[in-house]
């Protein structure tokens, strides 16, 4: 009972409604473990299988069956269980309509399953056919649903908001699941516990009135491109501005000539070089009472308004008027270094996207990308040319947008690529959605346009301070342990795999757990925020007894932790935390699950994790999915929450979130690592995944050295690298991008269950500790030395001639992989990221072939390494 009752005074204070326990503890696999533990229904049940039954219910299809079940069980002893013999679409039909009489916010019901085959498929939809009072007839779709984790059933809940100005008694006629998927000879889903729940309306934090220690800098991702002898001015003369750089390695003149209220008029004259169009059709989009105006309506009309310069800062105040309607807007002016900074806003929200507009009149331009500068979903595109180097980026610390859009179209903005022969689309500026009450945020934009000799100068900055860790995790190899502990035993299975690993000499290792440790049973969709051991692996005692062992050789054990989802059956979950779609929606998480709202989480976590790093002595978190998608990925659009509308205001919150698990942790904290450049810092590491093998990029790792890696660690390569790709691929990857090693994710062809990441301890074949320990050895030293100096050279190997980046894009090639880096300390290393053909290198008067994936490494008199 002493669990229990801790567990109940927690919850409770997150708001959660728990009663004593009631069932027992036996039915584990049958009944969730949580209502066992006292977790009651967050609304008014209307409809219970035990209760009601199902005479009468009627089904849309012949091959459905509708019955009674218990198989499995919810708060009752018998549920309802759907069974089909195909996919695609079924309604439910009760006997008579379900009334919902007293005034609710929103419905509920619970799934179990379905299986949903084809690799756990797509998590099915459901929706509720309803009336109300006045006769209105709508469609409740819900988010969430049941569990389909590792192909095997559990329960969830499906839920969603009535529409507004609903008027009760509301009738419930039926309910319908669609993308449902049979690969088999049939599937099915159990439901139960139809319900009617109020939201709280609990005021949040609002994380931006928090004195936070990130941005470093009010210039935020502004590049550092002033050089050393540089300076700007700012000159007006003929009815033209200029914002000016003068240094001795380039003379830049932005002139903007205010005619049409768009960024057309702004030029930009390179050295002596003829003046091309910085941000040719860039602009406002707005729609004002049904009309829309554009950098491009051919019957616009544009006013000057107002002019002032101060503080070598241009603001102009422009009306734009189309068929009776107008919208006033900003526009600022400065120079800073080699960038020219445009800062848009409005008072009035009708501005619909800010577009960043396109390069025209230079010669041969290409579209590169920069090796760990992506966000999973798309990355910023730079330009080169011939002359000179050039960057756009959105301020996305600072932005009142909804979605920032780089590369790939969306809604007005097109696609990054080339316009003709001289002309090249770099990005495509941000968009504005309507938040839940129509309404849109008020435009405000900061975008950074930089035209420059080196890529050094385009390159954005990372604002963050620095991870505290750093160092340590320089001495560290990383160790990742997913899907394991299921069974009895499996716990003094897994002591003995890392006490074997630690006697052949792998001793400093990182090791983290991934969901399953605290799933009960396995395919439970509650896999974080819980103060109970699973009782697949014998619960907490044997738990807390691995953490206690594993903490006695290995320097850092991290548990998993999750803030972007949240099941229903989380004792801390209410649905006035879940963050909403535009049309109020409830926004889906990961297989059934939700995304909760991020200062929510900020509040759970400060009252969860103390007593939960308590109880398990673990020293470090590993906080899965905060950087596995871009900040516009999650925006909440509830017009009752701070930030509502904003990808600006997720990046607050999880860079706080971030800092206050490591805080509470008192150790480093580990995520998925496929959006990092927002976040890095603030997390201490992140696995070294992204889009760039998946796109094919070419190789060119100038950002990840300089700009990352003095804030943050990755860990090992790219997905692929990780897990399909062989040990030296791994470990050249790594070397190449400056990354801290990973120990290998599995390799089917050595490891019977994909160890020694997935799967059981007792499963690793003796043959597989060979490529295992190798990960580990080939990398430790090293990896030390080069975090533990700024890289002072980068070099590409390019048809036999060693280029700076700068050199091979303005001179039109791409990166072979074949890359050279030289570190402040003496370190250099040599690494064949080419797909075919040896390298052949000099070191200290030997000479070295190195073949795909080869590498060498060289500090004078401390080391030398090859393979």
């Amino acid at each position: 009972m002493r669990i229990c009752r801790f567990l109940l005074v927690l919850t409770l204070a997150a708001g959660a409604a728990l009663t004593a326990c009631a069932y027992s503890e036996s039915e584990w696999k049958v009944r969730p473990w949580e209502i066992i533990r006292g977790l009651q229904p967050q609304g008014k049940t209307l409809w219970r299988m035990d209760r009601d039954a199902l005479e009468g219910w009627t089904v849309s299809r012949a091959d459905a069956k509708l019955s009674s079940a218990d198989l499995t069980k919810l708060w009752g002893e018998s549920v309802a269980k759907l069974s089909y013999a195909k996919g695609g679409t079924l309604t439910v039909t009760p006997k008579e309509p379900i009334t919902v009489a007293e005034p609710a916010d929103g419905l509920e019901l619970w799934l179990y399953g379905p299986l949903q085959s084809r690799r756990q498929g797509p998590v099915p939809e459901m929706s509720f056919r309803c009336s109300d009072a006045s006769g209105r007839k709508f469609n409740l779709k819900t988010a969430g649903g049941g569990s389909r984790w590792a192909a095997k059933r559990w329960w969830g809940v499906a839920a969603g908001l009535f529409p507004d100005k609903v008027e009760f008694p509301v009738k419930i006629h039926s309910f319908t699941f669609s993308k449902l998927i049979v690969s088999g000879k049939e599937d099915f889903l159990c439901f139960d516990m139809l319900g009617a729940f109020q939201l709280r309306r609990e005021p949040l934090p609002d994380v931006a009135k928090m004195k936070l220690p990130f941005p470093t800098t009010p210039d935020t991702i502004l590049p550092s491109s002033m050089a050393k002898g540089g300076a700007n001015s700012v000159r007006h003369e003929g009815g033209t501005w200029s914002f000016r750089y003068e240094g001795p390695d380039a003379r830049i003149d932005y002139r903007y000539t205010p005619k049409t209220g768009t960024l057309s008029d702004i030029t930009v004259a390179y050295n002596d070089l003829t003046p091309f169009r910085l941000a040719q059709e860039g602009g406002i989009h707005a729609a004002v009472n049904g009309v829309k105006m554009t950098p491009t309506s051919a019957d616009l009309s544009a006013t000057l308004v107002s002019a002032e310069c101060k503080d070598n800062a241009l603001d102009t105040l422009w009306r734009w008027t189309r068929s009776g309607q107008s919208v006033t807007f900003h526009l600022r002016f400065s120079v800073k270094g080699k960038t020219l900074i445009v800062e848009a806003s409005s008072d009035e929200p009708v501005v619909q996207c800010f577009d960043v507009g396109f390069v025209r009149n230079v010669r041969q331009p290409q579209l590169f990308a920069l090796t760990h500068l992506n966000n999973r979903w798309d990355y910023p595109r730079l330009l080169a040319t011939p002359d000179f180097l050039l960057s756009v980026f959105v301020d996305y610390y600072d932005s009142h947008a909804s979605t920032l859009v780089d590369g790939n179209p969306l809604g007005a903005l097109r696609r990054a690529g080339l316009v003709g022969t001289d002309g090249a689309r770099v990005g495509g500026g941000t968009i504005y959605y309507p938040k839940t009450d129509g309404k849109l945020n008020n435009l405000y934009e900061r975008v950074f346009y930089t035209v420059a000799p080196e890529l050094d100068d385009v390159m954005p900055n990372i604002p963050n301070p620095p991870s505290p860790y750093r160092e340590e995790l320089s001495k560290l190899v990383m160790a990742t342990r997913t899907y394991e502990l299921a069974n009895a035993g499996d716990v003094d299975r897994e002591l003995a795999f890392w006490r074997k690993v630690h006697d052949y000499g792998a001793t400093d290792i990182f090791l983290h757990y991934h969901s399953d440790q605290f799933r009960t049973p396995m395919e439970n969709n509650r896999f974080s925020l819980s103060l109970d051991g699973a009782r697949s692996n014998g619960g907490d005692d044997s738990y807390i007894r691995l953490i206690g062992e594993l903490r006695k050789f290995l320097p850092r054990v991290g548990v998993y932790q999750n803030n972007r989802v949240i099941a229903a059956n989380d004792p801390e979950f209410h649905y006035s935390i879940l963050t909403r779609t535009s049309t109020g929606t409830f926004i889906k998480g990961w297989d059934g699950c939700f995304r909760p709202k991020g200062p929510a989480m900020l509040t759970i976590y400060r009252k969860f994790l103390p007593g939960f790093l308590k109880k398990y002595p673990f020293n470090a978190v590993y906080l899965d999915e905060l950087t596995n998608a871009p900040p516009w990925g999650d925006v909440d659009y509830d017009a009752s929450a701070p930030g509502a509308g904003m990808f600006s205001a997720v990046l607050r919150d999880y860079g706080a979130t971030a800092l206050l698990v490591k805080e509470l942790a008192q150790g480093p904290v580990w995520s998925e690592g496929c959006a990092v450049y927002f976040w890095a810092g603030l997390l201490d590491l992140d696995y070294a995944g992204s889009n760039d093998t998946q796109a094919k990029l070419p190789l060119i790792v100038d950002f990840k050295l300089r700009k990352i890696n003095p804030v943050e660690t990755y860990v090992g390569g790219d997905w692929a690298e990780r897990k399909r790709l062989g040990v030296d691929r791994l470990v050249a990857a790594a070397i190449a991008k400056g990354n801290a090693g990973h120990m290998l994710s599995g390799f089917p062809e050595l490891f019977k269950s994909g160890l020694p990441s997935m799967g059981r301890a007792a499963d690793f074949p003796p043959e597989g500790f060979g490529p295992f320990l190798k990960s580990y050895f080939m990398i430790r030293q090293l990896q030390e030395l080069y975090f533990a100096a700024p890289v002072t050279e980068i070099r590409y190997e390019v048809g036999g001639v060693m280029m700076s980046a700068s050199a091979m894009l303005k001179a039109g090639k791409s990166s072979s992989g074949r890359v050279y880096a030289k570190y402040a300390n003496g370190l250099e290393t040599w690494v064949n990221r080419g797909d075919e053909g040896n390298w052949t290198v000099e070191v200290d008067g030997e000479e070295y072939v190195l073949p795909p994936n080869g590498h060498v490494a060289h500090l004078a008199d401390q080391l030398l390494q090859y393979s």
